[in-house]
């Protein structure tokens, strides 16, 4: 058996799907850590806030890794706060109600 290479669509789509893996993954290592009713002991919320971290981390390496490996690209710089807020102001904000 040989290995021959994927068209660029299934690279992208087996990329994207590891990513999203990730993401879930980071999502819910963070919901943990931030531990609103205080109930986890402190060394599990480190743990989780470094498992977010070390996710995360993977994530970047593959967008990376597909972009300019696989793409071709030079990665562009992260967009700024403002640029975030013009996507989608509840990104980072929300209205406390009050």
């Amino acid at each position: 058996m040989v290995l021959v290479p994927h068209q660029k669509h299934t690279i992208v789509n087996n990329a994207v799907g590891y990513i999203s893996q990730k993401l879930r993954e980071t999502s819910e290592a963070i919901r943990e850590e931030q531990d609103l009713d205080s109930k986890l002991d402190s060394t599990y919320v480190a743990g989780r806030d470094a498992e977010a971290k070390s996710k995360i981390d993977d994530v970047i390496k593959m967008l990376r890794w597909l972009y300019e490996t696989e793409l071709g690209l030079t990665a562009p710089a992260p967009f700024s706060d403002a640029e975030v807020d013009a996507i989608n102001p509840n990104f980072r904000e929300f209205d406390d109600g009050t």
